[in-house]
């Protein structure tokens, strides 16, 4: 199933052989799009996102941006300011909020361990904590094992409804019957 929802915009409007020169930086660095301004935000990056959540978008994935005007040493992924405050209190977004796989490299650089950076990433805001690359069983142990000791069950509550209500969107629930 195929969930509708927002990824990270990375890139201002430009010809392709910019973008294509940005993105191979990125992928040759393996650090952070450093997005300075809030105008260029503001003006580039936020609307897609405002136009989404009007128009009712079930899911957003996060990045692991920095937009230092909000927060200077935090990708979006770990910034409650970003997560909560922004997307969820100021543009009022009611869905999940997904994170990019925490076992990518700009997860680590800020998160460190993977379920360190899924503490980070819940306590930020995140619903729907992602990773698509390291041993399922052995993440959700340690992700347990950090989240039972820093949260509260109201959070995790918030988030586990905020999942269950998707799924019901989405018909998961809905007995189906073979022809």
């Amino acid at each position: 199933i195929s969930i509708p929802k927002l990824k990270e915009i990375l890139l201002p409007p430009q010809s392709k052989e910019q973008q294509e020169e940005i993105i191979n930086k990125i992928n040759k660095t393996k650090t952070f799009v450093k997005i300075n301004g809030k105008d260029e935000f503001d003006n580039i990056h936020l609307p897609p996102f405002q136009k989404a959540i009007e128009g009712g978008v079930y899911g957003v994935m996060t990045a692991h941006i920095i937009y230092e005007f909000i927060e200077k040493d935090k990708a979006a992924t770990f910034a409650h300011n970003i997560l909560t405050d922004l997307l969820k209190d100021q543009l009022g977004f009611k869905g999940v909020v997904f994170t990019d796989s925490l076992d990518m490299v700009g997860a680590k650089k800020v998160g460190g361990e993977i379920s360190k950076a899924a503490t980070l990433a819940l306590s930020a805001g995140a619903d729907a904590l992602l990773c698509a690359k390291e041993n399922p069983l052995k993440v959700n142990k340690e992700i347990e094992s950090q989240i039972d000791k820093l949260y509260t069950l109201q959070r995790i509550e918030d988030a586990s409804k905020k999942i269950y209500e998707l799924k019901q969107k989405l018909g998961l629930f809905e007995q189906k019957i073979d022809e």
